[in-house]
């Protein structure tokens, strides 16, 4: 006869008591009781303790921002770990469109002063975007406003035949500053023959000097550029010689002059 019948039970029971007792510990570890940080960002497998979730489970409970979605917080983390909602500031003003000679699209955008924490609201979108179209045709077909230059020194009566003469005692003369982007070998060979064309150079500054009798009805010379946009030159008498160039300045009320050799007028 077995002299402990009921050995398994007593065993079992035991280790019911043993889990239990083992688990008293952990049944008020809450957010409060973990070590700092006692909150997590984002999804954090480790930052946990054992106690009641918010789910009304006895268990491993956590402390991230992810266990609101998953229910698995402990109980006490919408107190310890409050939620802060991210903040931004307030709008830019809507930039120039990205193009000036067909669609593109204009944007605004806006700082986070706040970022968010424990679950709070996530930040809405920094960068905001609306469609625009411009086209500005000076710009936008530049090659149908060419430049036609001719030195300061010469004398416009050398054209006759190009545009006759006019007064205009009401307008005074304006210059314009180009940066020379593109100037061909044909410039080059001229120039080797002994041609003005000598102070047309790449990567040089020249002035070019608007008249009262070259302007047109509204005031301006024909190819006197554009900003922020390459347009088109091209020397008068100098066969091939012509290219591309950047206005970097207009002067009103201005006379190109000051460097014989280097200054121009547009024809």
């Amino acid at each position: 006869m077995e002299m402990f019948p009921h050995r398994g039970v007593v065993v079992a029971a035991v280790v019911v008591l043993w889990v239990c007792l083992c688990g008293v510990r952990y049944v008020h570890g809450d957010c409060r009781d973990r070590p700092e940080p006692q909150c997590c960002t984002g999804r954090d497998a480790f930052c946990h303790n054992y106690g009641l979730r918010t789910d009304n489970r006895y268990g491993p409970c956590y402390c991230d921002e992810a266990c609101t979605a998953q229910q698995d917080c402990c109980q006490d983390y919408t107190w310890i770990c409050i939620p802060v909602d991210c903040e931004v500031g307030e709008w830019s003003g809507w930039s120039a469109c990205t193009s000036s000679c067909d669609i593109g699209f204009a944007e605004r955008r806006r700082r986070v002063t706040k970022e968010p924490k424990n679950g709070g609201k996530a930040c809405p979108p920094e960068v905001e975007r609306r469609g625009c179209y411009e086209w500005d045709a000076r710009k936008c077909d530049p090659a149908t406003d060419v430049a036609l230059l001719t030195p300061a020194e010469f004398s416009r009566d050398q054209y006759p035949d190009f545009r006759p003469k006019r007064v205009i005692n009401t307008r005074n003369s304006y210059c314009v500053f180009f940066y020379m982007n593109e100037v061909p070998t044909t410039c080059i060979l001229h120039r080797q023959a002994g041609q003005w064309t000598h102070a047309l150079q790449p990567r040089s500054t020249v002035c070019v000097e608007c008249q009262p009798a070259a302007m047109d009805r509204n005031g301006r010379c024909s190819g006197d550029g554009v900003d922020d946009a390459s347009t088109l030159w091209k020397a008068m008498g100098v066969t091939g010689c012509q290219g591309s160039w950047l206005r970097a300045e207009k002067r009103d009320d201005c006379n190109c002059g000051d460097r014989p050799g280097t200054d121009f007028l547009f024809v």
